[in-house]
């Protein structure tokens, strides 16, 4: 009964070790980031240590595990998915309503284009009042584009970052922080003031481009 216990407990703390990440946005870490297998691995290998020490202070011997090896990876591994796929979705039902409440920058793009012949090449020059409506609390960013596509370093902190050129605007709403190695895929929400709808797309930063 100890035995059984302690591995739903354990599941439970790797399922939490891959929702919790995956909630905040940073579910690129979980599927690339070693130190994330390491936190799984660790509490696993620690848990058998322990259950193990018990069995030899309660019967005087090391007794053949109820749990073989391949069976505790399969159930720790659902766990981790369950928590993956859990988390994912909560952040994405998260950031559709961040989507929702930057629909008046597009019209406020689209009404300076009206007025001066482009977009505008900063977020300022968008209004105060138009700034003013976000939730309050809501991280809006401008970031750089580059001639390889668009600098994703705002999307590690930002709720939303905006891209910004006379031709063109763009929005993009983090679902997944972008991981340290920029070759790596992360997924975001993304919009330019011309498409109908929110695009939910998986990007690798270098490959995008205006």
């Amino acid at each position: 009964m100890i035995r059984k216990t302690a591995f739903i407990a354990l599941a439970i703390a790797v399922g939490l070790i891959a929702f919790v990440p995956s909630v905040m946005g940073y579910g690129a870490y979980v599927r690339y980031g070693w130190p994330m297998l390491l936190l799984v691995a660790l509490p696993v290998v620690l848990a058998v240590a322990i259950l193990e020490l018990i069995d030899a202070y309660r019967y005087g011997r090391f007794r053949k595990s109820r749990f073989p090896v391949i069976r505790l990876a399969l159930f720790l591994g659902l766990a981790f998915a369950l928590g993956r796929i859990t988390g994912h979705h909560v952040r994405r039902f998260h950031c559709q309503r961040t989507c929702r409440a930057c629909q008046p920058l597009f019209a406020a793009a689209r009404t300076y284009k009206a007025q001066h012949g482009e977009y505008p090449t900063e977020l300022a020059l968008l209004g105060e009042q138009v700034l003013g409506e976000m939730p309050a609390g809501m991280d809006i960013q401008q970031g750089k584009i580059t001639q390889s596509g668009i600098d994703t370093e705002i999307l590690h902190q930002a709720d939303a970052g905006v891209y910004l050129t006379r031709n063109h605007f763009l929005c993009v709403v983090p679902v997944e922080r972008p991981f340290f190695m920029s070759i790596t895929r992360f997924d975001a929400y993304a919009r330019g003031v011309a498409d109908p709808d929110w695009t939910y797309c998986s990007w690798t930063w270098f490959f995008w481009k205006l």
